[in-house]
This record gives structure tokens, C-alpha cells and sequence, in this order.
């Protein structure tokens, strides 16, 4: 049986020095492949949810190194693959324009 870790990424938009990834669940001996999901039907085998990462900080993260953390986390905590949930990227306020007719 496969042990997902879910990285549930609702995260609050907040600027901040750098991205960590904070885990809440059961550990495993440490895991070297990890596979990525972002869509739950996909996964095709049989499955556990193991626990849950969080977003604690966020500095423009690009969502690679995100997912790249938490591989990295998953990995430390024994998980064969890591399911994306809702990751919303903020739209800087120097990126909006409004104009005034």
C-alpha cells in the first residue's frame, strides 16, 4: 500500500523571509523516490494518507521550489508520493494596473 503525504497548500499569502514546509503525521523509514500528484484520480493504486504539509511562510515561492520541498520533506518522512491540493500563486500588487477613464 502506498503512503501518501498531502500537502494540503491553502496557504495565506505572506511575505516573508523564504518557503518552509511545516508536517503534521506519522513518520516511515526515510523514502528515496517520491511520486507527484496534483489530481487525487490519478493516483491509481492503493493508498494512505500519512500526514499533511503546510505552507508556513511564502516569499513569491515559485511553486517548484515548493514542490521540491516537500518531495524533500516526504522523502524524510518515509512517503512514496507527495498529492497537491488547492496551491494558489498571489498575483504581486506591481503586476495589476488599473487605469482611470
Amino acid at each position: 500500500m502506498t503512503k501518501i503525504y498531502a500537502c494540503i497548500l491553502s496557504v495565506s499569502l505572506l511575505t516573508s523571509c523564504g518557503t518552509k514546509i511545516n508536517y503534521l503525521g506519522n513518520s516511515f523509514e526515510p523514502t528515496k523516490a517520491v511520486d507527484v500528484y496534483v489530481d487525487e484520480d490519478a493516483i491509481s493504486k492503493e493508498y494512505t494518507i500519512m500526514g499533511k504539509g503546510y505552507v508556513s511562510t511564502y516569499s513569491s515561492s515559485i511553486p517548484e521550489s515548493v514542490q521540491r520541498l516537500a518531495v524533500s520533506k516526504a522523502k524524510q518522512k518515509g512517503a512514496d508520493a507527495v498529492l497537491f491540493k488547492d496551491f494558489f500563486v498571489p498575483e504581486t500588487p506591481s503586476s495589476t494596473r488599473s487605469r482611470k477613464d
